[in-house]
């Protein structure tokens, strides 16, 4: 027979349990990804002497891990067969977008995802920021991407936002870039291209 101290250690664990499993419960970690009708957005801008282009890409794919406020880790997949134009209309962005997937720019036929990684986080100073550490792929090259982003995360929902640039010469994206070529005049392109990007993710 259990004894009076035994039966009392018992008694104990089980009213603990229900405690344990509450506490247990809230640490494990959610995975946001898109749902059927949620949104999410990558639109993009570039300038060159004179002007610019600007457009968006569709996501093939994003996944975002968060446990206790933090994020643990997150996958952002692009369809660059998606990009589109939103500064030119007709056979001008046709134009645009042709040359865009070509061997110039982004050689969608040979390289058709972009895709952004990240491997680290750690909270801002204000409410819901995030500086954020990862890698972007582009064009086969892979190099580090240090941004910040803004998460909100409610009940089985995470909205999200941020604002990157990136040097496209580092991707192998060298048509019109003053670093390779010279005497350009008015046909030189910066090399810095930024993304906004906008989410609307739901718990798997």
């Amino acid at each position: 027979m259990k004894t009076q101290a035994q039966l009392k250690t018992t008694f104990q664990f089980l009213l603990f349990l229900p405690l344990f499993f509450v506490m247990t419960s809230s640490l494990v970690a959610k995975e946001y990804t898109i749902a059927s009708g949620e949104s999410a957005e990558v639109k993009w801008s570039a300038t060159k002497v004179g002007g610019g282009h600007s457009g968006s890409v569709a996501f093939q794919s994003a996944v975002v891990t968060m446990n206790q406020d933090v994020v643990t880790s997150g996958t952002f997949i692009v369809d660059m067969n998606k990009i589109t134009c939103s500064d030119l209309t007709g056979a001008m962005a046709e134009k645009l977008l042709t040359h865009l997937k070509s061997k110039d720019f982004f050689h969608v036929e040979k390289f058709p995802t972009a895709t952004l990684t990240i491997f680290s986080a750690k909270k801002g100073k204000n409410a819901g920021e995030y500086d954020v550490f990862g890698k972007l792929t582009i064009k086969g090259k892979t190099n580090q991407s240090h941004f910040t982003m803004i998460l909100k995360e409610e009940g089985n929902k995470l909205t999200g936002t941020t604002t990157l640039t990136f040097d496209r010469t580092k991707y192998d994206i060298r048509y019109g870039s003053g670093k390779f070529f010279s005497n350009l005049g008015d046909k030189l392109i910066h090399d810095e291209v930024k993304l906004e990007i906008a989410l609307s993710l739901t718990a798997k």
